[in-house]
């Protein structure tokens, strides 16, 4: 138990690290799996702490689609797109790095099938910058 937490705030924080200084979303309406809502509930303390540390530049919001872990950052202020675009595409790698070794793994151990991790960020207007989703 412990351990997933830990693998799910190792993702919290590589995506913390890679967007700061460069959302809050919400279910598209998929039956989330109750497993991963389970999961997502135990992991609210440390959400919190994380999305504090986002400031006033981001939104945070952690939500499911499914069996997909859904991390939203939209940006609090007016941001240029094609500007934060190319920094969040070159950030690919680690970001899949991340979930396939640590994230995924451990949502499978706590029981969730065909675990995927989804990022998606937002300007202010909760427009799509950019989204990356790995299976």
């Amino acid at each position: 138990m412990k351990r997933t937490i830990s693998a799910f705030l190792v993702l919290c924080m590589v995506s913390l690290l890679f967007i700061a200084g460069c959302g809050k979303g919400s279910d598209s309406g998929a039956k989330v799996d109750p497993k991963l809502k389970k999961y997502i509930s135990m992991s609210e303390d440390a959400l919190d702490s994380l999305k504090a540390s986002l400031g006033d530049t981001m939104d945070l919001n952690v939500t499911g689609e499914g069996s997909t872990l859904v991390y939203t950052y939209k940006y609090v202020m007016d941001v240029d797109k094609d500007q934060i675009r190319p920094g969040l595409e070159s950030q690919k790698g680690t970001l899949e790095t991340t979930a396939k070794n640590l994230v995924i793994p451990e949502m499978k151990k706590f029981g969730i099938k065909n675990a995927q991790v989804k990022y998606v960020y937002l300007d202010n207007n909760g427009d799509e910058i950019y989204s990356l989703l790995i299976k």
